[in-house]
């Protein structure tokens, strides 16, 4: 589905000097972030620090030393590192401040991600000005029950101090993974309070617009359902407004609504599709419960971002149906491109299955990105993967037979490098990260990436051997004819002297087999 931009530009914007502080630091990855200003401020006062390749990596998960380390050096301590381990001394720092308190985390945990509800711990207990009253906060947030009293009582002290925000379902996610980005938010609002968003208080408030970017304003308004957003305090040029509102749409695919904006005098009027505004917030919580309960039934702390990825794609194959009579006849409706109609309803077209997974994905703390290009022809969009350090393509569209067969996952999409799956997908590679590696892929995963033919019809012949009946490998640089598939199967089993009918099946372009036997 190709988003439509109807940016009708009555009046031309005139720039508008912020009067707000700047900071010189900068990073590649921050261009129209909602946490840039956060971000470059505690990089700006040695608190977070850049990579070497120019990047800040807003969206990747912060650990709990991490944290604490960020968290402690905000308070004032400048500390060289630990000898045995770098961040014990930010430990032992905390611990003596009384700002961890015994068994609150153990040396096991200090390498996981921090929770949203932990950070806001730490921070509760180191907020200047105490809160009276913390009832009347109670049912601001929809998910505190089952919370302990403690963790309850942090999460709305910093709520009502202006420390931390919800989000539009009116849920805290306290057990949710939290961001480098949400980090700084949280950490500079700890330390300025001109920088707190006070309950009732409007985000726009002039005090504090030069300090928020359009696309926190942006992505705000949107997922508000909000129909305009009045930008002409930021002094936003033409084009950052276009890039800005293509990144929003981009790292938020649960806004399935959008349908385009109109531009003047500084204000930006939102369309949506044809749903009645209510009906869409009904529809945005729908989509959050269905997420929590996916991850809650598939992702567990003990596993490998590989392993969630294999879980959350096998979900999406397994309860999606790939919306083929509709996109025969040319009348896909709206929901189908996108994550409501993959997850909810349970039919999509391939930017469904992509939105749904990049979700997923995130929900689950594996970064990813949607791609769009072309596959044998047609517009296509599918998802960049990063595992070790590393991209991958997954493509988990094309993993969903069709006509849909129940219980049937293929992984002939998951995790290929450029490589692999150039050649029946095309894409502009200026505008998305390289990916090179093949050590995720899912054969090579599963030890059944074979080097050659040679090795594959060792493979067989031992699988045979072994009673299976059913085989599935890739083989590198290999693309067989039909003729010749048959004949390494045929060589395999004449070695038996046995009766046995077979069938198979192949990927041309990716050297991918399956043989079935029949030794009925």
């Amino acid at each position: 589905m190709k988003r439509k931009y109807c940016i009708i530009f009555i009046l031309v914007l005139s720039l508008i000097i912020s009067t707000g502080t700047a900071y010189a630091y900068s990073f590649d990855d921050l261009d129209g972030h909602w946490a840039a200003y956060y971000i470059e401020r505690l990089a700006a006062e040695g608190i977070i620090n850049g990579y070497p390749d120019g990047l800040v990596r807003p969206e990747d998960l912060v650990q709990v030393d991490e944290f604490v380390k960020m968290f402690i050096t905000a308070m004032g301590y400048d500390l060289a590192n630990g000898e045995d381990y770098w961040a014990s001394t930010y430990f032992e720092k905390a611990r003596q401040n009384r700002m961890i308190e015994w068994g609150d985390f153990s040396p096991v945990d200090y390498t996981r991600k921090i929770t949203r509800g932990e950070m806001a711990l730490l921070i509760s207990r180191a907020a200047d000005g105490k809160v009276s009253n913390l009832d009347k906060y109670g049912g601001q947030f929809s998910d505190l029950r089952g919370i302990n009293l403690v963790d309850r009582s942090a999460i709305l002290t910093c709520y009502a101090l202006g420390i931390i925000t919800g989000y539009p379902d009116d849920t805290f996610r306290s057990y949710g993974t939290a961001t480098r980005a949400e980090a700084a938010a949280m950490i500079v609002r700890l330390m300025d309070k001109s920088e707190r968003v006070l309950p009732g208080s409007a985000l726009s408030n002039p005090a504090q617009t030069s300090r928020t970017t359009a696309y926190e304003m942006i992505r705000t308004a949107l997922l508000h359902v909000e129909s305009e957003v009045n930008l002409s305090q930021l002094g936003i040029s033409l084009d950052a407004l276009k890039n800005t509102m293509d990144k929003v749409i981009k790292d938020n695919p649960e806004i399935f609504y959008y349908n385009g904006l109109t531009y003047s005098g500084g204000w930006v009027e939102f369309e949506y599709t044809d749903i009645p505004r209510d009906e869409l917030i009904k529809m945005q919580v729908e989509l959050q419960q269905t997420v929590d309960t996916i991850i809650s039934n598939n992702v567990t702390s003990g596993m490998s971002n590989y392993d969630n990825e294999k879980a959350l794609h096998d979900y999406l194959v397994l309860n999606t149906k790939y919306d083929q009579d509709n996109y025969v006849k040319g009348t896909v409706p709206d929901l189908s491109y996108t994550a409501y109609g993959a997850l909810v309803k349970g039919t999509a077209v391939c930017e469904g299955y992509a939105t749904a997974m990049q979700i997923l994905l995130r929900e689950a703390g594996v970064e990813s990105l949607i791609i769009t290009g072309l596959s044998d022809g047609q517009s296509h969009a599918w998802n960049l993967v990063k595992l070790g350090g590393s991209y991958y393509h997954l493509d988990a569209t094309w993993d969903d037979p069709v006509p849909d067969q129940d219980g049937q996952v293929q992984y002939n999409y998951f995790n290929l490098s450029d490589d692999m799956i150039m050649h029946d997908h095309s894409w502009d590679d200026s505008e998305y990260p390289k990916a090179e590696k093949i050590d995720y892929n899912y054969f090579v995963m599963n030890d059944i990436y074979m080097k050659d033919v040679d090795e594959f019809e060792d493979y067989l012949h031992d699988a045979f051997a072994g009673g299976q009946n059913e085989v599935t490998a890739m083989i590198k640089d290999y693309h067989p004819s039909q003729q010749q598939v048959g004949q390494i199967i045929r060589n395999v089993i004449s070695d038996f002297h046995v009766n046995v009918s077979y069938s198979y099946s192949s990927n041309k372009e990716l050297g991918i087999i399956k043989v079935v036997f029949d030794r009925s």
